[in-house]
């Protein structure tokens, strides 16, 4: 037996989840393993990394030539010699369900052939649930990037989900989340389960590293232009009721209305709910390209968070790539991933007041704002941190259990 071929070998199956699945797969791959990646993504649909737009109507496996011909040569790179499999699963319905079934059969056919050490599974979605009933691995790990529902004065983490009363039932899967709010939300729906209480699998908290592939789109300026005196806040992402976008509005029409340098960019597809009177609010309803999202970073001095309930976000990890500070509520596992002081500002949810404030501190003090882009570099960037890609693997490999 040759060298590779004593090699511990892994599988990660991730549905959607790109961003933050395929910089995982990539430093697990370069701490002496071998990984194949799997990303699946539902018939039809687009991605943000891969040009998939004339392969809309595909269903099934794509060949490895055609997978190399949609990477590009900066992903090739970045990769370091990751195998990417990419997989379009036909949409669960009860009229195409024996169809449903065999092709997630035949996938998971193919992976247990290769007798995987460890199968590591990201997602919440059906396909990951119906994965379930054809892999035969004996070393499962399922990542929750969310639980239950954010919000948990309503009933609704409380109802069935067939996902996580699978994860509970089959308590030899080990459990990832990335942020102790997530897990606390998972135990609580566990302990809610009475006849399950007792089960689950091993958990634990690893958190998300820089969205790192943002930054194979970092070669041009484009779109917007932002006087040099001008103090930037970016807001991005989908536009939706728990994400406080209205407190941020508020804090610029009732609080910031006299500061002319203080500037607001609220880019992303929804419907704001909510009158702008201030002129220095600009609005970009649309959904963003990673292109856009990073010409958005380049331009702004810090990002802002004024979810009224979360979990963990991307929003963090994409900014710090790009050492920008965020302004955050003290929701969720914000306060998990943001030092308050340090990195940022955790402000209490639900207050105008609050946002404005941290916005003035921040902008007034450029020593303060220097401060933390180093703080977020020696978090974030230094590779003894507990948030460098390179420990998250070593994390990660540690609870596959397989060294």
């Amino acid at each position: 037996m040759n060298k590779k071929d004593s090699k511990k070998r892994v599988a990660i199956i991730s549905f959607h989840c790109q961003d933050t699945s395929i910089p995982l797969a990539k430093h697990i791959h370069n701490s002496d393993i071998n990984v194949d990646m799997y990303l699946m993504l539902p018939k039809g649909s687009r991605s943000r990394i891969f040009d998939f737009s004339e392969l809309n109507e595909f269903s099934g496996m794509l060949s490895q030539s055609t997978v190399d011909s949609i990477v590009s040569p900066q992903m090739k790179e970045y990769l370091d010699g990751l195998s990417i499999k990419i997989i379009f699963v036909e949409p669960y319905s009860r009229r195409n369900i024996l169809k449903y079934y065999y092709q997630i059969s035949i996938i998971c056919k193919s992976i247990n052939k290769k007798r995987y050490d460890a199968i590591h599974l990201i997602g919440h979605d059906k396909p990951l649930v119906a994965m379930y009933r054809f892999l035969r691995g004996k070393n499962l790990i399922h990542s929750l990037h969310e639980s239950t529902k954010h919000d948990l004065s309503v009933p609704e983490p409380y109802q069935k989900n067939g996902l996580l009363e699978l994860l509970i039932k089959r308590h030899k899967i080990k459990l990832i989340f990335h942020s102790r709010a997530t897990m606390d939300r998972f135990i609580t729906y566990k302990n809610f389960l009475n006849k399950y209480s007792s089960k689950a699998g091993t958990m634990k908290v690893i958190p998300f590293g820089v969205a790192e592939t943002y930054k194979l789109y970092d070669n041009n300026e484009k779109d917007i232009t932002i006087d040099d005196n001008d103090f930037i806040v970016l807001f991005y992402g989908r536009i939706e009721l728990y994400k406080g976008v209205q407190y941020l509005i508020e804090a610029f029409n009732k609080y910031l209305f006299l500061n002319n340098n203080i500037k607001l960019i609220i880019a992303g597809k929804g419907d704001l709910n909510c009158k702008v009177n201030s002129k220095n609010i600009k609005i970009i309803n649309k959904h963003l390209t990673d292109q856009e999202i990073v010409d958005l970073h380049k331009k702004s001095h810090v990002t802002i968070c004024p979810y009224t309930s979360a979990s963990q976000s991307g929003v963090v990890i994409s900014s710090f790539l790009f050492l920008k500070p965020v302004i955050a509520t003290n929701v969720g596992g914000f306060s998990e991933y943001i030092k308050h002081n340090l990195t940022g500002f955790i402000i209490e949810p639900n207050s105008s007041e609050s946002i404005a404030n941290a916005i003035i501190l921040l902008s007034n003090d450029k020593e303060k704002y220097k401060e933390m882009q180093e703080n977020i570099y020696k978090i974030y960037f230094d590779n003894e941190s507990a948030f460098s890609w390179k420990n998250i693997a070593n994390s990660t490999i540690d609870f596959y259990g397989i060294k």
